[in-house]
């Protein structure tokens, strides 16, 4: 028998166990009980964890945070998570997966992680939208037609003073 936690990520690994990230919850989970038939098994593996059912059914799983996410000889602290609703969940889980195509990941083999998918839709977000610098990119292309105008004209008239006029701007 087992148990399917689905959207989760490994994290971590040791040769013993795998910190799983569930829900937005972090558990250290011995590789012994993960079932044959999981579709996550090594860090950065993102899927469906199955999980042997005795296992979870004795209230093994217990969330870990800071501290206890690190490995021996790791100075950063554990992997920091957010926790979404199952509605907000509906939302940011197709714009992952535009992102995992737009990187080539088809979604076959979830080569680009879900974090990196949500990082690279933040910059994105922070650098402003496409329509803002399209916009920008189509002011500065009319500036210089007009400007490219002004000066073919101005040399046609054959006056050095009249083409400085114009780049200065005056």
């Amino acid at each position: 028998m087992s148990e399917e936690f689905l959207g989760a990520t490994i994290d971590r690994e040791t040769d013993e166990a795998i910190l799983a990230i569930i829900d937005g919850e972090s558990y250290w989970i011995p590789k012994s009980v993960i079932h044959e038939t999981s579709g996550a098994w090594h860090e950065g593996d993102e899927g469906t964890l199955t999980l042997k059912t005795w296992w979870v059914s004795k209230g093994r799983m217990t969330a870990v945070s800071g501290d206890e996410c690190r490995m021996k000889g790791d100075s950063q602290p554990g992997p920091a998570s957010i926790t979404v609703t199952h509605e907000q969940r509906r939302i940011i889980a197709p714009a992952v997966d535009a992102v995992r195509q737009q990187h080539g990941d088809r979604g076959l083999n979830r080569a680009v992680p879900e974090g990196r998918c949500i990082e690279l839709i933040c910059a994105d977000y922070l650098a402003g939208s496409e329509a803002d610098w399209v916009t920008e990119a189509t002011k500065l292309r009319a500036n210089l037609v007009e400007l490219t105008a002004a000066v073919d004209s101005a040399l046609g008239s054959g006056t050095v003073e009249e083409v400085l006029r114009l780049w200065r701007g005056k």
